[in-house]
């Protein structure tokens, strides 16, 4: 049972010794799931035995299992059964793996003793446990991926959805997603191979009376394939379910992570708008400062007057930065028993202090004339959108 390297020449000089169809290499080929009752070559001496006499004494079939499983038995077989002799010829190819390694020792300590047609069962047997611990560990990353997004009512979470991380939680969920397929597509494989082992079982046992065996003895055999299969039928369809709910549950994540991700982006957008409404509050606050100042300060700088002393007056006005009252009311040149300002002073507080009010009072009722019609603008949106719901 142990690995034997061989070279295609080698392979087809045994070939007809181990009673293995000439389509059995094109299956390895064909890379895919396989199964079919064939023709076995024979050696040379047995050249004479008519096709008809070679397909009565015979039941030659073939199996490929699913290639490539990394977590199964990735086997092709070739099963041919001699009546007359009573005697199995079995050729496997597998793929090293540990767990074909077990299935080697299960068969070398004599697990098919009953009958050597249940080889292909244990086949189907080792694949379904493989299957079966599968199942259980994405169903554990499925529970990973629910807690992650808190969706799950037994692990009742808060989930800040910006601080997901959706690039590898995508990553997670596809591959999910993609094993869960995997997996109902293999239950479906098995359900055909099982049925197949039932056609082979039924064969046997018309073969078998034909061939001389006793009724009792070739029922009893077939009884037993047929139980042994419907056992794994039903382990096979259980968890073909499961991989079905599985894969719902899949999907579901797939949904619920596509609203997480659009909440995600709202809730981020929300926070700069936020935050960009905040810094437009401030900068408008200052504008609005800036503003205050500005009308506060105007009047005054322009009623302001220039302070022209003596010393000036060869000056050209056109040179001499003019007012709207452009009259000295300071002269420091004067005599000290006579005063530096003039005694309509107060004209300029008179004046500054009634347009400051003026400007202050103009503002204010623009400022307020504007917001009032702000507001009916919006008022009027909000009336016409409500309409247009409405119809």
């Amino acid at each position: 049972m142990g690995p034997i390297p061989m070279k295609r020449a080698l392979f087809e000089k045994m070939a007809p010794y181990a009673r293995i169809p000439k389509i059995y290499p094109e299956m390895l080929f064909r890379n895919t799931a396989m199964r079919a009752k064939t023709y076995p070559q024979t050696p040379d001496s047995q050249l004479q035995t008519s096709p008809e006499a070679v397909r009565d004494e015979y039941l030659s079939f073939i199996i490929q299992s699913i290639p490539r499983a990394e977590r199964g038995v990735s086997v092709g077989a070739s099963f041919t059964y001699h009546f007359k002799s009573r005697h199995m010829y079995t050729f496997m190819h597998g793929l090293e793996h540990e767990r074909y390694r077990l299935f080697s020792e299960v068969l070398e300590q004599g697990a098919a003793r009953t009958t050597l047609f249940l080889i292909p069962a244990y086949l189907v047997q080792f694949n379904l446990v493989s299957r079966q611990d599968s199942l259980n560990y994405w169903h554990r990353r499925i529970k990973d991926c629910e807690k992650t997004m808190g969706v799950r009512d037994d692990h009742p979470v808060a989930v800040d959805v910006t601080q997901l991380n959706f690039v590898e939680l995508s990553k997670r969920v596809q591959s999910i997603t993609t094993n869960m397929a995997y997996m109902a597509w293999t239950c479906t494989n098995t359900t055909r191979q099982i049925e197949f082992l039932d056609e082979v079982a039924e064969q046997y046992y018309l073969q078998a009376i034909k061939n001389g065996v006793m009724e009792e003895e070739a029922s009893r055999v077939r009884c037993t394939l047929i139980d042994t299969h419907a056992h794994l039928r039903s382990w096979n369809t259980g968890l073909q379910d499961r991989a079905e709910y599985l894969s719902k549950r899949g999907q579901s994540l797939v949904q619920t992570m596509s609203h997480k991700v659009y909440s995600g982006i709202a809730q981020r957008d929300s926070s700069l708008a936020h935050e960009i409404g905040i810094a437009t509050s401030r900068d408008s606050a200052v504008m609005r400062v800036i503003a205050a100042i500005t009308m506060l300060f105007l009047p005054a700088t322009f009623t302001a007057v220039s302070a022209c002393s003596s010393a000036c007056a060869k000056v050209p006005i056109s040179d001499m930065r003019q007012t709207f009252f452009s009259t000295s009311f300071f002269d420091f040149n004067v005599d000290p028993s006579k005063h530096v300002y003039s005694t309509w002073l107060w004209l300029y507080w008179v004046v500054t202090l009634v347009l400051t009010t003026v400007v202050m009072a103009v503002a204010f009722l623009w400022w307020r004339r504007k917001e009032n019609e702000m507001a009916e603008r919006s008022r009027e949106n909000r009336q016409l959108t409500n309409c247009e719901k409405s119809c």
